[in-house]
């Protein structure tokens, strides 16, 4: 199964691919809010399954100052083969769908490797 996430540049330096993210809003649970995120920003409906795990890493808060930020991951289901697309340009400028095979040649950070190696691995039981 092909998997997804957008890509940073013009808040990564280092223009890698990472996985699409957000904050809960409005005591949205972890999983709702990874539906709307992929929704919001990337124009698919998926259905959040089984949890893969969590992330932790630190963030610029222009507000606060440096801050940790902590991702749910889910495995997640696309109806069909949906195009996915940009519809939110904060911060991506490019959406689109990889086969397994092609991540170790992809540029991700090597602390998300573990994250979509487990989903790989949770997606095929699927």
């Amino acid at each position: 199964k092909p998997i997804f996430w957008p890509r940073r540049p013009w808040r990564d330096v280092f223009h890698h691919w990472t996985l699409p993210k957000t904050k809960c809003v409005d005591n949205e649970v972890s999983r709702v809010a990874a539906e709307r995120a992929v929704k919001d920003e990337l124009g698919i409906t998926a259905t959040a399954g089984e949890p893969i795990g969590e992330h932790s890493y630190m963030a610029h808060d222009p507000q606060s100052g440096p801050t940790k930020r902590i991702v749910a991951y889910y495995v997640a289901e696309v109806a069909g083969t949906e195009e996915v697309k940009c519809t939110v340009c904060d911060g991506i400028d490019d959406a689109r769908w990889f086969a397994a095979s092609e991540l170790d040649k992809l540029p991700i950070y090597e602390d998300l490797r573990g994250i979509i190696e487990e989903g790989l691995q949770k997606a095929k039981k699927v």
